[in-house]
């Protein structure tokens, strides 16, 4: 059958049309780091989890909680080795159950308290995690595209980011936190917002708006000067070697 040049022409127009149309499936590999975290952030979270899962992409999701019945997902793998369940139970410390009842008890002290510990919790979390034998055996074997991390000093996730070349994404269950101010250039409206942990009431006094003011930057020199050596020294010591001369934190996390 001979078909002339226009013809020829419109027939690979039709085909490319056609084909264009057809719907394009692209596979990730998804984790989620949620080890400084309460329950309430699963819940907050979970949603997407579920619907990354059903849209035909692999999610892992790692808590130091086992997930109640309403959030078992055949899709979804969870990955919480025994070796790490034991070496939590070792470190009474790392309780982040009462998170809520301690805040309805105590208020704004609370909160404070919380907030002071999170970045210790942040460091001793990840030490474990990561030294396990299984950890280390699930590092050397998997693959991932993404990584988000619950915005409560989970920088572990940005390690394994680097570590897997994956990019990142920061999921925040509220408002901006103070320790992301400077970090990422949110401006801190200290002048009239109070500090979030410390929820002073409307409208603030002076010495309220100077500590609202002074709150972001204690947390930042504190990342800075000891959360961030410290996080480096643990990803030096833990990460696989296919991730040797990791960049300080403080350079992983512009990537985010």
């Amino acid at each position: 059958m001979n078909f002339s040049g226009s013809t020829a022409s419109a027939l690979f127009l039709f085909a490319l049309c056609a084909f264009s149309q057809a719907p394009v499936a692209q596979s990730a590999n998804i984790m989620f780091y949620f080890g400084v975290s309460s329950y309430s952030h699963r819940n907050s979270v979970w949603p997407l989890v579920t619907a990354l899962a059903e849209r035909g992409h692999n999610v892992t999701f790692i808590t130091i909680y086992k997930p109640k019945e309403e959030h078992k997902h055949p899709k979804v793998r969870e990955f919480f080795p025994k070796e790490f369940e034991d070496a939590l139970s070792k470190m009474p410390d790392l309780k982040f159950e009462d998170m809520i009842n301690l805040r309805i008890n105590e208020g704004r002290f609370a909160a404070l308290k919380m907030a002071t510990n999170l970045p210790s919790w942040g460091l001793k979390l990840c030490d474990v995690f990561l030294s396990t034998k299984a950890t280390q055996d699930w590092m050397q074997h998997s693959k991932f595209d993404l990584v988000i991390i619950d915005a409560l000093f989970n920088e572990c996730g940005q390690g394994l980011a680097h570590a897997f070349g994956a990019k990142v994404i920061i999921f925040g269950t509220t408002s901006v936190f103070s320790w992301w101010h400077d970090a990422f250039g949110f401006p801190a409206e200290s002048s009239w917002i109070p500090e979030l942990h410390l929820s002073f009431p409307y409208p603030l006094r002076f010495h309220e708006r100077v500590i609202s003011t002074l709150m972001p930057l204690f947390v930042y020199y504190q990342k800075v000067w000891s959360y961030y050596p410290q996080l480096d020294e643990i990803f030096r010591k833990n990460l696989p070697a296919s991730a040797k001369g990791v960049p300080p934190v403080a350079e992983i996390e512009k990537n985010t």
